[in-house]
């Protein structure tokens, strides 16, 4: 399985517009790419950024959803709450 977390802050006011929108136009999108296993926020329990999660059956189907131009489209959805730019890092799952 392969992951990748984007972190971003978000602005004041905004959190609630953020989530309703990323998940009415943007979670159907991507649970919609082939080798996509979930995607969803993480909100922290104090403040601090949001984190949006994307797991995958294998990296090759997040570079092939990278690539497509998809998630530049998930991205423009919802980047107008950003408080700052979003830091992207992807994980490979490896189980023993």
């Amino acid at each position: 399985m392969f992951v990748r977390l984007g972190a971003f802050a978000v602005k004041p006011g905004e959190l609630e517009t953020l989530r309703s929108t990323y998940n009415s136009a943007c979670v159907p999108i991507v649970r919609a790419q082939e080798g996509n296993v979930d995607c969803f926020l993480l909100e922290p329990v104090e403040a601090g950024e949001i984190v949006a999660c994307t797991m995958w059956r294998d990296e090759e189907s997040a570079v092939r959803y990278e690539s497509s131009g998809r998630a530049q489209e998930v991205v423009a959805k919802v980047r107008q709450h950003f408080a700052g730019p979003p830091k992207l890092t992807a994980y490979r799952v490896v189980r023993t």
